[in-house]
């Protein structure tokens, strides 16, 4: 009996931890409604495609895994990359394939990255001209 409860106690044990990470909070907006401030705010963010929206600002618009982020998706961040966005791969909850970086001053790099960095093969185009191709390793470009 006991080897039956504990798959069953730890396959609640991961629906909850999932159930968890897609709650969304709620507040009164001045005509009486509520609007959802952060979380799955559209689609299927535990296992298909939706929008989560975090309470920093970022946002996710893409394909979800086990309650993460995982497989092609946006992601749009806030603060001090505001305006930044990534457009590829994802791997469980992470910036983690082939994609392509924009930032608002016109820097854009595309090839492959890991663990939302810069990783691998790619290309990085500077807003002024300037082109730096090769392997990068955590952000730092090595030339090839």
């Amino acid at each position: 009996m006991i080897k039956t409860l504990i798959p069953a106690i730890l396959l609640l044990l991961l629906f909850y931890s999932g159930c968890k990470s897609v709650e969304t909070t709620q507040k009164q907006t001045d005509k009486g409604k509520t609007a959802t401030v952060y979380g799955c705010v559209e689609g299927n963010c535990v296992n298909g495609s939706g929008i989560y929206t975090w309470e920093n600002g970022s946002k996710y618009i893409g394909e979800f895994k086990n309650s993460s982020m995982h497989g092609q998706g946006t992601f749009y961040f806030s603060g001090s990359r505001q305006g930044a966005k990534y457009v590829g791969e994802f791997k469980n909850g992470f910036i983690d394939g082939f994609g392509t970086w924009t930032w608002p001053n016109g820097d854009k790099y595309i090839g492959d990255s890991k663990y939302n960095s810069m990783h691998g093969n790619g290309t990085y185009y500077f807003s002024d001209g300037t082109i730096k191709k090769g392997k990068w390793f955590n952000d730092k470009y090595f030339e090839e």
